[in-house]
C-alpha cells in the first residue's frame, strides 16, 4: 500500500521539465511550448507568453516526447489492480492532452473492474438496465427492443438515459430517432410526427426528406390508421412467409413495421414517377435531347427522393441510367475515335511543312484529350455500381490505357519535330 501511495506521489508530482511540444496550425506556423486543449481552444504557453487559439485553427498537435515516455514510465510501474493510481493517470494524461493514452489507462481499470463508472463514463459508456455499453451499441440496444415491441421498456428505461449522456448532433438526433419510433408505438401519434418533424429540420443529409415524410404521414392520419395498397415487406410475398407480414388494407402505424410499410410505398410511387419521365425522355431523344435531358434530371431527382426514404430501394434503376447515360457517351466516343483515325490517315498522304505538321499533330492531341475526358466520366459515373456495370468499367479503362500510349506518341512526335 505505501508503495502504491509513493507512484501515485511520484505520477503526479512529475520532475518538472521544460516542455516542447510543437503546435503545427493550418497557415503552417509552428509554436512550441506546453500545449494544453481547453474544449474549443488550445492554450501554449511559450517564451511569448501563453497564446490561445481555436482548435479549427490547429492542425495537428505533437507532445513533447519526454512526458510520453515519463508517463509510459510510471504507469508500467503500476501493477494492474491499482485502480486509484490508474484512475489518476488516466485524469493527468487527459487534462496533459494525451487523449490516446488516456483512453488506454481508463481501458486497463475495465480490464480490472469491468464495472467501474468513473472510467466507463469517460470512455463514452452508459449503463443500461444494468450492463455497460459504448452509445452507439446502446443506440441499437434500444432498436432492436422497438422491433419486438418492446416501447414501454425504451421509454422508461433506455431514453432517460440516452437523452442525458448524448453528446453532439449525431448521437442527439440517434436518440431522437429512437424516441419517435418508441412514441408511434405507445400510441402518441402527434408526438411522434412532432418528433419526426423535429428531426426533419435539424438534419442536415438525406435523412431529412425521410423524417419529413414519417411526421407527414402522421399528421395526415392521425388516428394512426393507414391504408395499404400492398403487402410489406414485399420479399415475403416472394417467399410465401406468411408470419409477420402486413397488409393489404388497414393497418395501425403503431405496429413495428407499419411505418416502414407506408414510407415503402411512397418510395415506391416516387420510383413509379421515374419511370414514368424515363420513358418520356426515351422517346424524345432524337428529336429533342435537350428536353430529353431535363426529364432524365427530374426522373433521378425522383429516384433521389426514394432512397432518401427507404435507402437503396431505387438502385436497380439507377443502374439502367447510368448504362442509358454511357451509351451516349460511347456514342460521343466511337465518333470522336472515327473523326481521329480519319485525321491519322491524313498525316502520310499529305505533304507538310513543319510548322503545319506541329499543328496537325497538337489537333490530334486535343482530340485524345477529348475522348480521355469522356472515358474518365464513364469511370466516374459507373464506380458506385462497379459490380452491375464491370464490363463498361473494363471497356473505358482499358480505351484509357489505349489512350494514354497514342498520346504519348503523338507527344514524342511533336517533340522530335
Amino acid at each position: 500500500m505505501a508503495r502504491m501511495a509513493v507512484i501515485l506521489y511520484a505520477l503526479l508530482c512529475i520532475a518538472p521539465h521544460v516542455r516542447a511540444d510543437k503546435l503545427i496550425m493550418n497557415d503552417g506556423r509552428v509554436f512550441d511550448g506546453e500545449v494544453t486543449p481547453k474544449g474549443n481552444t488550445v492554450l501554449v504557453v511559450s517564451a511569448l507568453g501563453t497564446l490561445r487559439f481555436a482548435r479549427s485553427e490547429v492542425r495537428e498537435i505533437i507532445y513533447d516526447k519526454e512526458l510520453q515516455s515519463e508517463l509510459d514510465r510510471q504507469m508500467n510501474e503500476l501493477p494492474e489492480n491499482v485502480i486509484p493510481a490508474l484512475l489518476a493517470g488516466a485524469k493527468w494524461a487527459h487534462n496533459k492532452g494525451l487523449i490516446d493514452d488516456a483512453r488506454r489507462l481508463y481501458q486497463r481499470v475495465i480490464n480490472v473492474d469491468p464495472a467501474n463508472a468513473v472510467a466507463r463514463e469517460a470512455l463514452g459508456h452508459v449503463l443500461v438496465l444494468g450492463s455497460w455499453m459504448d452509445f452507439a451499441d446502446a443506440v441499437d440496444f434500444a432498436s432492436r427492443r422497438l422491433q419486438y415491441g418492446l416501447h414501454r421498456s425504451v421509454i422508461e428505461d433506455i431514453l432517460p438515459i440516452l437523452e442525458s449522456k448524448a453528446k453532439g448532433p449525431q448521437q442527439t438526433e440517434a436518440v431522437m430517432e429512437i424516441r419517435a419510433r418508441a412514441m408511434l408505438q405507445d400510441e402518441q401519434f402527434q408526438e411522434a410526427a412532432r418528433e419526426f418533424g423535429e428531426l426533419a429540420i435539424r438534419t442536415q443529409d438525406a435523412h431529412a426528406f425521410r423524417y419529413e415524410s414519417a411526421a407527414k404521414i402522421l399528421r395526415d392520419n392521425p388516428d394512426g390508421m393507414y391504408i395499404l395498397n400492398n403487402s410489406y415487406p414485399p420479399e415475403y410475398v416472394l417467399l410465401d412467409i406468411s408470419d409477420g407480414l402486413i397488409g393489404p388494407g388497414p393497418v395501425s402505424l403503431a405496429e413495428p413495421v407499419a411505418l416502414e410499410a407506408a414510407l415503402h410505398e411512397i418510395a415506391s410511387r416516387e420510383i413509379d414517377t421515374a419511370r414514368r419521365l424515363i420513358r418520356e425522355a426515351r422517346n424524345l431523344e432524337s428529336i429533342d435531347a435537350r428536353s430529353a435531358r431535363g426529364l432524365t434530371a427530374e426522373a433521378i431527382e425522383a429516384l433521389d427522393r426514394a432512397d432518401a426514404i427507404v435507402p437503396s430501394i431505387a438502385r436497380s434503376y439507377r443502374v439502367e441510367l447510368t448504362r442509358r447515360r454511357i451509351t451516349a457517351i460511347r456514342n460521343r466516343i466511337d465518333a470522336q475515335a472515327q473523326e481521329f483515325d480519319n485525321q491519322v490517315s491524313t498525316l502520310g498522304s499529305l505533304d507538310m511543312s513543319p510548322y503545319t505538321f506541329r499543328d496537325k499533330i497538337r489537333s490530334l492531341i486535343q482530340m485524345l484529350d477529348s475522348i480521355r475526358d469522356n472515358l474518365n466520366e464513364v469511370v466516374r459515373i459507373a464506380n458506385p455500381y462497379q459490380r452491375d456495370l464491370v464490363l463498361e468499367l473494363s471497356w473505358a479503362k482499358g480505351d484509357l490505357g489505349r489512350v494514354s500510349e497514342m498520346r504519348q506518341e503523338l507527344t514524342d512526335a511533336l517533340d522530335a519535330r
